[in-house]
């Protein structure tokens, strides 16, 4: 795999922060391929092919690999979803909402152990 297909689900102040830096090439071998949201618009993410439905988008066989930066209380079942359509991921802080659901997609991630999963733990801060 040369140039890896990335997928975003969830267009809120983060999503679109992964959307910009992505369409801006900062990431080597990385491309955004697709957008989803259910409530932002997604107008300004076309002519790239848009979503409402996420698990269309990990259907749709348009991407390699997903970033999942919805409200922290989806991303137990899109990350499970995602990792059952094939898809790497790499999900926003929180992994999930309670200790069980993060245990549960880890389990999850356990079981597809050649698809790379991941969960954002970056300190976003301002140089000094």
């Amino acid at each position: 795999m040369n140039t890896v297909r990335l997928g975003i689900v969830g267009l809120g102040n983060i999503g679109r922060y992964h959307a910009e830096y992505l369409s801006q090439g900062k990431v080597p071998r990385a491309e955004l391929a697709a957008a989803c949201d259910a409530f932002a618009p997604l107008d300004r993410f076309r002519p790239l092919p848009t979503f409402q439905d996420p698990e269309q988008l990990f259907r749709s066989g348009l991407i390699d690999a997903v970033i999942i930066s919805t409200p922290h209380y989806q991303h137990t079942t899109l990350g499970i979803a995602a990792l059952e359509a094939g898809l790497h991921v790499m999900i926003e802080k929180p992994i999930s909402a309670h200790k069980a659901d993060a245990e549960r997609l880890i389990a999850a991630a356990r079981q597809h152990p050649r698809q790379v999963f991941g969960g954002m733990f970056q300190l976003r801060t301002e140089p000094r």
